[in-house]
């Protein structure tokens, strides 16, 4: 089975339609950045997602945002190498697996590490 886990922060959750980051997040964001600075050969796949309300162009350009804004600060105030980072927007295309889909958890961004030469799984 993949070394690779997804890291759930449950503070990396977004304001409805703003891709802004909030204080709370950058604690979980520097112990991240610590992880992949002392295990050089992992990589993260970031996927930002939104609810479902909204126009599907609108939401994956959103969710897009927000994963590149965390990948931003990951390189510049984490220092991770941009190279090791993915990220990518997925609308509302992959909710929660049993929540109502307007619901705010699904504003969200997820991590998952693994090791270099393997595939994310959210990109199989």
């Amino acid at each position: 089975s993949p070394i690779s886990s997804k890291l759930k922060f449950e503070s990396i959750e977004f304001e409805e339609g703003k891709a802004e980051m909030s204080t709370p997040m950058y604690n979980d964001l520097d112990k991240l950045a610590d992880f992949m600075l002392d295990n050089p050969d992992f990589k993260l796949h970031i996927s930002g997602h939104t609810d479902s309300n909204g126009r599907e162009d609108f939401n994956l350009k959103l969710s897009q945002e927000r994963a590149d804004i965390i990948k931003e600060y990951l390189v510049y105030f984490g220092n991770v190498p941009e190279d090791r980072i993915t990220a990518r927007g997925y609308g509302s295309s992959k909710p929660i697996e049993g929540l109502d889909q307007t619901q705010a958890l699904n504003r969200r961004v997820e991590f998952e590490i693994y090791k270099g030469q393997e595939t994310p799984q959210y990109e199989k």
